[in-house]
């Protein structure tokens, strides 16, 4: 170390151009983690306002209300983690990232949803899956 740099109160200096770019910028897991975490606020703020009536009413009791928001909340923080990280991969315009975003989102979203025993049927399903004590 030289004499000036000592003088001026020196200690470790960052080496890069610019100091406020957080460590690890670019990485996956950072945007699977920063992507995943606002997706969870959303989809946690989403689950509060459509359980909060429902509550107050005397739906459900206060711990399937708190179980519900918080599925729905990692589900969704899940499904928009994956959707940056694939639209982050392409590398694509705004367009196509919005694009790819929101369709991994909703794919991963249909895929978690879909193996839920309680999971409702659509009307298709049911029409696909007749009873077994009815005849065709």
């Amino acid at each position: 170390m030289s004499q000036d740099f000592a003088n001026r109160g020196g200690g470790l200096v960052a080496p890069y151009a610019y100091p406020h770019a957080p460590a690890g910028l670019g990485m996956p897991t950072d945007t699977l983690v920063r992507a995943g975490a606002v997706g969870a606020l959303v989809g946690a703020t989403g689950a509060i306002a459509s359980t909060w009536p429902r509550l107050r009413e005397g739906g459900p009791a206060r711990d399937a209300a708190l179980k519900d928001v918080a599925v729905t909340a990692g589900k969704t923080g899940l499904a928009t983690g994956l959707g940056a990280l694939a639209a982050n991969s392409l590398r694509g315009g705004p367009l196509v990232s919005a694009a790819v975003m929101v369709a991994t989102g909703a794919v991963a979203l249909r895929l978690m949803s879909k193996g839920r025993p309680g999971a409702k049927q659509t009307q298709d399903d049911t029409q696909a899956r007749p009873e077994t004590g009815e005849t065709a």
